[in-house]
């Protein structure tokens, strides 16, 4: 296993055509992977090289496709270098799959509820796919699949992607599929439902067709095949047509009930709230009352005094 001291402009230079950080960076490279890491990340980077057949063969397993990728894999210690080398902040890793490569923030890689071989897997499936279709194909399949084949993990940073899910579900406020075909908003909560809509789509597809008919959209996009056309072939639907049931599942699982039972706390305090509002005031008025009665000269005894 090699190590040596490179320089890290001219490596992302070429990873991501923007000098974003000037520090110099070692390397590991062995037949399986190439990592590149800050120096004080040496023991880490040793470990995923170690480990990175074992993250490949998981993969496999859960794909039930031949990955066979010997990647790159940036490991960024500085949580603003990376920053900026993502353009924002609300990701931990992200894939060029033109390049075989993948970048991910150390600073936040082992943070709840991430963990670096996890966040590894995520972006090799990224891989994986990409080399097993050939061509571009829609963001929300592949981030579906790949939410799905790592556990449900997301490389967004994001509260409860659930709530976000469930609110969607309770108001009818999904964000169409079609429109997340290209590309993924940039803001949260919106990029944060894009991926929740993503993995549960792909989820519902899976429990309701199995795995080898998803897995058939993506051959058949592989052969040349639209997205409506492979979707067609597959499951004899179109995507209007899948979307629409997939939305009478989740409201039929009782799904918006989610967000109803998660914002009860927040009815319930508002309502004591209210409550308490009602009382302080009523406390005022009878308080003012009695105030008036004793500046009629009355005392409570019925004794007027002079």
């Amino acid at each position: 296993m090699k190590c040596h001291i490179t320089t890290v402009v001219l490596m992302l230079f070429f990873l991501t055509a923007a000098p974003c950080i000037a520090a110099p960076m070692a390397t590991i490279q062995n037949p399986d992977v190439t990592i590149f890491f800050a120096p004080p990340l040496e023991a880490a980077a040793r470990e995923l090289a170690g480990n990175y057949p074992i993250l490949r063969a998981d993969m496999e397993r859960a794909l039930g496709l031949p990955v066979g990728i010997s990647p790159t894999i940036v490991l960024v210690k500085e949580r603003a270098d990376f920053e900026r080398m993502a353009g924002g902040g609300l990701i931990v890793a992200y894939a060029l799959p033109g390049r075989q490569t993948m970048v991910i923030d150390y600073s936040r890689a082992n943070v709840h509820p991430f963990t670096l071989p996890t966040t590894v897997k995520h972006e090799l499936c990224h891989l994986a796919l990409h080399r097993y279709v050939g061509i571009p194909f829609p963001r929300w399949l592949d981030e579906g699949i790949c939410q799905w084949a790592s556990e449900g993990f997301a490389e967004v940073i994001t509260g409860d992607r659930t709530t976000l899910l469930a609110r969607a579900a309770a108001a009818g406020n999904y964000i169409p599929l079609n429109a997340l075909s290209e590309g993924f908003p940039r803001n949260d909560p919106a990029l944060a439902l894009a991926y929740e809509e993503s993995k549960s789509f792909v989820e519902y597809l899976i429990a309701r067709f199995g795995r080898e008919k998803v897995f058939a959209v993506l051959a058949g996009l592989r052969g040349g095949a639209s997205i409506e056309n492979a979707l067609d072939t597959s499951f004899s639907r179109s995507l209007p047509e899948l979307e629409k049931d997939w939305h009478g599942d989740l409201k039929g699982r009782g799904f918006w009930l989610t967000y109803v039972s998660q914002s009860l706390y927040l009815i319930l305090f508002a309502a004591g709230g209210v409550i308490l509002v009602i009382a302080f005031v009523r406390y005022i008025r009878k308080k003012r009352a009695y105030r008036d009665d004793d500046d009629d000269g009355s005392g409570g005894d019925g004794i007027t005094y002079h």
